[in-house]
């Protein structure tokens, strides 16, 4: 997950360049971490000034530049945020450049709405929209998304869902991964 304008329950050490939740200490100085920055919705923000913001933004370009599924979770792409939609996008490419990539949008709006709204990041028509998150592939399938579109579109193979359990906390998310985690440690040794 990433916090591209910031997040009310994020904290972050400055010093030693961590972030965590709000309540949580800096695991090397063992201080009270500071709140994270805020960047409000106005027409011109600052994406570089804070250290942790801009951090954000460049794990994003990085995901963006190797990513074979996108997903959109709620995010509009406002007409006054041009500035982070030049960022995705230069972090993403030309559509036209992209061979088999999803995207997958979840928001309440239209289809077609949505896929105007992100024609720049859709290649060749590879898109799917939906208003449930829990309808998504990466809750349908946490940690093997890639590969079960990859089975889905490529190799057309019938997937056994593993979806992530409804109304979880970070905590019980946590404790439900530990066993996907375990198998593909095993599987990288």
């Amino acid at each position: 997950m990433l916090f591209l304008h910031g997040n009310v329950h994020i904290a972050c050490c400055y010093v030693h360049n961590r972030a965590g939740f709000v309540a949580y200490r800096c695991p090397d100085c063992r201080q009270s971490m500071k709140p994270a920055r805020l960047l409000y919705p106005v027409e011109q923000k600052d994406y570089t000034s804070d250290p942790f913001i801009a951090k954000q933004w460049e794990k994003l370009r990085i995901a963006f530049q190797g990513a074979c599924v996108l997903t959109l979770f709620g995010y509009g792409a406002p007409t006054s945020d041009v500035e982070a939609v030049s960022l995705m996008h230069d972090a993403w490419g030309r559509a036209e450049t992209r061979q088999l990539e999803q995207v997958e949008i979840i928001d309440t709006k239209s289809r077609q709405e949505l896929a105007s709204t992100w024609s720049a990041f859709i290649c060749r028509g590879h898109y799917e929209t939906s208003d449930d998150f829990y309808q998504s592939w990466i809750v349908k399938h946490p940690r093997t998304t890639c590969e079960a579109v990859w089975n889905q579109f490529m190799e057309i193979r019938d997937l056994t869902d593993n979806p992530i359990p409804k109304a979880s906390s970070f905590e019980e998310l946590r404790d439900w991964l530990q066993p996907l985690l375990a198998a593909e440690r095993r599987r990288a040794d």
